[in-house]
C-alpha cells in the first residue's frame, strides 16, 4: 500500500461512473475530514492529489457522499452538523440546495430513475425512514419503512423505479424490502444472526448480499425472492464488507481483519477463491472505486493517513 495522505480523520470516495466502469475514471469526488471542517473536491483516483483548485465547505460535522445522478450533474450530500442534505452540481462543485434532516442519521441515497432521488436515514427511534425528490419536487413528508433497526439499510436499484433494501433488524436478522410500482413489499428475513452492516450489489441478476454473521466470519447471501442459504466465506473480519460485482459474473469482497490488514477474496465462475491479503494496517473499512478490472483501494491507516493500493483483478 502507498501513504498518500496525513491528517485527514475519513475520506469517502465515489466514482462518477459505476462500479462496473469499462474506463479508468480521470478524477473521484473525495470528502476530507479535518479539524477545521469538512471539504469537497476533486482528486486523483490514484494519487488522491487535488485535480484543479475548486474546494466546496460541506460543514464541520462528518458529511458522506450518498449518491451522483445517472447524468453525472448532481451529488447528494448526507450528514452534517444537525443533519442536512446538500445537493452540489458537480461542474464547478456549486450549491444546489439544503435540506434540513433534524436528529436523522446515517443517510443512504439512490437515484431510483434519472429524475428520482430516494434518501433513507435511520431516525431518532431507531426506525429506517425513506423521502423522494422527483424533479424539484420533495414528497409530502416521510415513509416509515419500520423501527427498532440494528443497522441503517444498504439500498441498490435493480432497474428504473425499484430499490432493494436489506437492514439488520432488532432480533440480528438480515432482512429484505423492495420498491417496486410505488409500493414496499413487507420486509422478508433470513433466521442466521448478522452483526454488521450489509453491503449488496447484483450479479447475474440477482441479489448478492455480504454481512458479518455472529463468529465474526463473512457469509455471503443470495436473493432470489426468498433467501437462500448463506455461503460461510470463513475468516475474522473487524469491518463489514464490501463488494464489486464485474459484467461477466465475478465478484470481489474486501474486508479488514483482526490483524488490521486488508483482505478480499474473489468468486469466479461460481466458484470462491481463498482469502488474499493486500497488506496495510487500516483504521476503516475500505473504500473502493473500480475500473476495467482494476480496484482502487483507499482506506484511513492507524497513522490518521490515507493508504491507497491498486489491485489488478483477474
Amino acid at each position: 500500500m502507498k501513504r498518500l495522505l496525513t491528517g485527514l480523520l475519513l475520506v469517502a470516495v465515489l466514482a462518477g461512473t459505476s462500479a462496473a466502469a469499462v474506463t479508468k475514471p480521470e478524477r473521484v469526488l473525495a470528502v476530507e475530514w479535518q479539524a477545521g471542517g469538512g471539504k469537497l473536491r476533486w482528486v486523483s483516483p490514484t494519487t488522491m492529489r487535488p485535480v484543479g483548485t475548486t474546494v466546496l465547505n460541506v460543514g464541520g460535522a462528518p458529511a458522506d457522499i450518498l449518491a451522483t445522478s445517472p447524468d453525472g450533474a448532481l451529488a447528494a450530500i448526507g450528514g452534517g452538523e444537525n443533519g442536512r442534505l446538500r445537493f452540489v452540481r458537480l461542474d464547478g462543485l456549486r450549491p444546489a440546495g439544503l435540506m434540513w434532516l433534524g436528529g436523522a442519521s446515517a443517510f443512504k441515497g439512490i437515484w431510483s430513475t434519472p429524475d428520482r432521488l430516494d434518501i433513507f436515514v435511520l431516525g431518532t427511534n431507531l426506525g429506517i425512514w425513506h423521502k423522494w425528490r422527483q424533479g424539484h419536487q420533495w414528497s409530502e413528508g416521510w415513509s416509515s419503512l419500520g423501527s427498532l433497526w440494528l443497522t441503517p439499510p444498504h439500498v441498490l436499484s435493480r432497474g428504473p423505479g425499484t430499490i432493494d433494501a436489506v437492514a439488520i433488524n432488532s432480533q440480528s436478522g438480515l432482512s429484505h424490502a423492495q420498491f417496486r410500482d410505488g409500493q414496499w413489499s413487507s420486509w422478508q428475513t433470513d433466521d442466521d444472526v448478522c452483526i454488521s452492516r450489509p453491503f449488496a450489489v447484483e450479479s447475474l441478476g440477482k441479489l448478492q448480499v455480504f454481512a458479518l454473521g455472529e463468529n465474526r466470519g463473512v457469509y455471503h447471501y443470495v436473493w432470489e425472492g426468498e433467501w437462500t442459504k448463506p455461503t460461510p466465506l470463513d475468516g475474522v473480519a473487524i469491518t463489514h464488507p464490501r463488494a464489486v460485482a464485474w459484467p461477466d459474473g465475478g465478484i470481489d469482497v474486501f474486508v479488514v481483519g483482526q490483524d488490521s490488514t486488508v483482505y478480499s477474496r474473489s468468486r469466479r465462475g461460481g466458484d470462491w477463491r481463498e482469502w488474499t491479503t493486500h497488506g496495510g494496517r487500516a483504521f476503516s473499512p475500505p473504500s473502493i472505486v473500480a475500473h476495467d478490472k482494476v480496484v482502487e483501494l483507499f482506506v484511513l491507516g492507524v497513522d490518521s493517513a490515507i493508504w491507497h493500493a491498486a489491485i489488478p483483478v483477474a
